[in-house]
């Protein structure tokens, strides 16, 4: 199964452990943006339905070191109606993607992403928690936004980081919050034959690289002051708004 890996030159494998190298950081880091780099980036070698595979295994299985810590101090009753909300809506987020035009794909996520960001480059805040309402129906919208374009994380991050509780929790709600998502599409991936034997050698080379990454992140978070998660965050959330837009899909 590991011959596969020599179909791919030097610079192709380089640019893979790259990706997967600043997926595990952000992952560990901030909790949540490991697809808005490895999704365009791996896309580019292995294709987008093997690359997809991949992350999705990835931030289950090898990413259990951070979810089991986060499930005892998330706030639970944010996580499961956005949750709920966002399994809801991510078939309809992937009907617009296999019907609406690229070019209003492309343009629509740009536009949604880039007005998130600046609510929070904005440094708007309320003091109440969400209300079940409010965090069913951001996590609606994050579903939807996953479902055309595997961002799911930045509107249910943006309601939260506007609130009123500290970084640690926000991240342990994010951790939380994909690790559901994410163990919802399980069905969906296997229906649809995305779980192949080319899964094998590319999660081989990213498995480590993953694991040794994010756990360096998750140290690097105990020990940075708050402020460098609210500015890893919005670089986050500003890359994933500049690799949307329809001029890199040209390149």
């Amino acid at each position: 199964m590991i011959e596969a890996l020599y179909a791919h030159s030097a610079l192709q494998l380089s640019l893979i452990a790259g990706a997967i190298l600043l997926a595990g950081l952000m992952r560990g880091f901030a909790g949540f943006g490991s697809g808005m780099v490895w999704i365009p980036l791996a896309a580019l070698v292995i294709g987008p339905k093997l690359a997809a595979a991949t992350l999705l295994i990835l931030d289950t299985l090898i990413a259990l070191p951070l979810i089991f810590p986060a499930t005892k101090l998330c706030r639970w009753k944010s996580v499961l109606p956005a949750a709920v909300g966002a399994i809801l809506a991510v078939s309809v987020g992937a009907w617009i993607l296999a019907n609406a035009p690229p070019i209003v794909l492309h343009w629509g996520i740009s536009i949604v992403v880039f007005a998130l960001l600046a609510v929070l480059m904005s440094n708007w805040t309320y003091s109440e928690e969400p209300s079940r309402n409010q965090n069913l129906g951001v996590g609606a919208l994050s579903g939807l936004l996953g479902g055309f374009s595997q961002m799911p994380s930045i509107p249910i991050y943006t309601l939260w980081a506007t609130g009123p509780h500290p970084q640690n929790i926000i991240r342990a709600n994010m951790i939380v919050f994909i690790a559901i998502a994410d163990a919802s599409a399980y069905a969906s991936y296997a229906y649809n034959g995305l779980f192949t034997k080319e899964l094998i050698p590319v999660l081989l080379i990213t498995g480590p690289i993953y694991l040794g990454c994010l756990m360096f992140g998750a140290k690097a978070f105990n020990k940075a002051p708050p402020t460098y998660f609210k500015w890893a965050a919005k670089g986050i959330i500003f890359l994933a708004a500049v690799v949307s837009l329809p001029f890199f899909h040209d390149l």
